[in-house]
């Protein structure tokens, strides 16, 4: 058998519509004039008469003018087309009652031998227009709807291109750090290289199938950054003195993949590994109230001037950017501060709440 053609079922279904829409036009009028006049049989008649004109000038102003003047926005041009389309519209249809239906379908009627004059003919636009009116509002909205659509759908593939490019960003930077901590164990030939690489693979499994949802367990993002502390942990040895607490409950609690270890690696990157003598990092995490809140302090060398300590590597810049992304202004609040001999970012994040079905 022959396949059917895929454009079969979607143009039947709008015949099908525009055959419907009609049809209750149709009714409406003959049941509303047929109602007042206790005659439902003349008011069906005069719509059938007037329905080829009317749905005739309803799609020419819907299809034809609309889309070459009103959408390009001549609306002078609009106006007067539209104006030059109901006349003649109405002059045809006075044409028709009296030249067709006045002759030959029901000459016994007075109405139909008239001849079309102008106050008749203004006449009948006034009974055409509102249908015009009505066709030519359905054709606005649903092209404003499409166009929004449209533009919704391409903020949204620009968004999440955005967010693969700053995903794509953290990887090599985070496996950047970390393989540089490896490097410098197997050049001392440190019995710690093997757990290096123990827990460099639970992070990559992390970084290439968790991270690519959209919102992950708050535990597995924490499990994230235990990780990579044990890993710092033996890169700096005895040097480092780390203090890492958290506070609430994570049940039923997610968050954005990826967004608080560029936090925690930066305060080891530009802030603790600038330093030659002892180096310390206190890491405090809170949720309650479905808010998290995580503030790290760690030291800095006060020798270096504050542009030279700034913690403006990618991570930093790329999770704000991220946070703008997924959560929008009002949702989180990011605080960076420079004290001195101790630098503090500060993070509240509004996090979402996973239900469980029994």
């Amino acid at each position: 058998m022959k396949q059917i053609n895929p454009n079969i079922s979607p143009r039947l279904k709008r015949i099908g519509l525009h055959f419907s829409f009609w049809l209750l036009y149709v009714l409406y009028h003959t049941i509303l004039f047929g109602y007042m006049r206790q005659d439902f049989l003349h008011p069906l008649k005069y719509e059938l008469y007037d329905l080829p004109v009317k749905i005739a000038a309803s799609y020419f102003v819907a299809y034809f003018l609309i889309p070459k003047f009103l959408f390009p926005r001549k609306i002078w041009s609009f106006a007067a087309t539209l104006a030059l389309t109901l006349l003649t519209a109405s002059f045809l249809q006075r044409l028709f009652h009296s030249q067709v239906i006045g002759r030959f379908i029901e000459p016994e009627q007075e109405y139909f031998t008239l001849y079309p004059t102008t106050g008749l003919v203004f006449k009948t636009v006034i009974s055409i227009y509102p249908i015009v009116v009505l066709v030519a509002l359905i054709k606005i909205l649903k092209h404003w709807y499409e166009q929004d659509r449209k533009h919704q759908n391409i903020y949204k593939e620009k968004v999440e291109a955005e967010l693969n490019y700053l995903k794509s960003q953290i990887h090599p930077h985070f496996l950047f750090n970390t393989l540089n901590s490896l490097y410098a164990l197997t050049l001392k030939k440190s019995n710690q290289a093997s757990k290096v690489v123990l827990k460099l693979s639970h992070l990559l499994h992390y970084l290439l199938y968790d991270s690519n949802k959209q919102t992950v367990p708050v535990e597995k993002e924490l499990e994230l950054i235990e990780n990579y502390i044990s890993l710092e942990k033996i890169r700096f040895g005895n040097r480092l003195d780390l203090s890492y607490n958290f506070k609430g409950s994570m049940e039923g609690t997610e968050i954005a993949p990826l967004l608080l270890l560029p936090f925690v690696e930066n305060s080891f990157k530009h802030g603790a590994g600038n330093q030659l003598e002892e180096v310390w990092v206190d890491i405090q995490i809170v949720i309650e109230d479905n808010t998290l809140n995580m503030k790290i302090y760690n030291s800095k060398e006060t020798s270096l001037q504050p542009n030279e300590n700034a913690h403006d590597g990618i991570g930093l810049h790329n999770v704000n950017r991220r946070l703008e992304l997924i959560y929008g202004k009002g949702n989180y609040k990011m605080l960076q501060e420079d004290k001195g001999d101790r630098y503090l970012v500060e993070l509240q994040l509004k996090t979402q709440s996973i239900t469980k079905e029994n």
